[in-house]
């Protein structure tokens, strides 16, 4: 069946997921596809879509070709839910900039409005999962993109034993071609460049998951990084305080700078 509207979202913004909670409900003839930009694969399967682009703003596909951005793809999605007179003077000429207004300053800000305004019992993952009687018991995996990290992406997967597995990359997260990771749909694929303030973005786009992760594996590390010239030394003329540094950065201090924000979550 061919939808009339793919409405993709950030799953990670409690307040977006609470709408979309809500639109999947009312949808009864199926005329909405729901898609979350940080799951798995999601950039394979829509190449047309800039994923960081999405993040920023709202973006849909409309009749199948026309991409439809902001509070475009609001009003279709609730009109075809059935609320036309709700969200009609979003588009009404007088009023159109006004409410874009609005919604540019809402989408900039999602992250910190939902901590203000959502509760456990609102906007949470237990609150979203609620009618289906899920236990949500998640997973975090920081280094995913390394032959350790993905290793334990795929085995957390296999468990079975998380609703949720969040992996945590400088890059993109490859796919391991297992049939299990393949089913997992709950798969969070993010990006960091793992300074200060990516970190902190990161944890502040993981707010949704406050209480619901049991299991963090750290797997940042580097024995030599051909790039930076960076190998074991075997004598102490290969000694170099700048490689030293970084390599004192990666193993050391940044499982720490996690470990500290992270306290918040768990």
């Amino acid at each position: 069946m061919s939808h009339e509207l793919i409405f993709f979202f950030d799953g990670l913004c409690p307040l977006c997921t609470r709408e979309v909670n809500f639109l999947r409900q009312k949808d009864y003839k199926n005329k909405i596809l729901f898609e979350d930009i940080n799951q798995k694969g999601f950039e394979k399967r829509y190449k047309t879509i800039n994923k960081k682009e999405a993040g920023k703003v709202l973006h849909g596909i409309w009749n199948g070709n026309e991409l439809i951005k902001g509070l475009d793809v609001t009003y279709q999605a609730w009109r075809l839910v059935g609320y036309s007179l709700l969200v009609g003077p979003l588009r009404w000429p007088v009023l159109r900039n006004f409410f874009d207004l609005l919604y540019n300053i809402f989408a900039k800000h999602r992250h910190s409005i939902s901590s203000m305004i959502c509760s456990e019992n609102t906007c949470s993952l237990e609150a979203q999962n609620k009618m289906n009687d899920v236990a949500i018991n998640s997973a975090l995996v920081v280094g995913a993109s390394g032959g350790i990290g993905s290793a334990v992406v795929d085995q957390l997967i296999k468990s079975q034993r998380y609703t949720h597995v969040v992996s945590v990359s400088h890059k993109s997260f490859v796919d391991l071609g297992s049939s299990e990771f393949d089913k997992f749909s709950n798969l969070l694929a993010l990006e960091t460049d793992y300074s200060a303030e990516s970190i902190n973005t990161l944890m502040a786009n993981l707010s949704s998951f406050k209480g619901y992760i049991s299991r963090v594996v750290i797997c940042n590390g580097i024995l030599h990084d051909d790039q930076k010239d960076i190998f074991p030394e075997k004598k102490l003329e290969d000694i170099s305080e700048g490689k030293m540094m970084h390599v004192l950065r990666v193993n050391t201090l940044l499982p720490l700078l996690f470990l500290k924000e992270l306290v918040a979550l768990v």
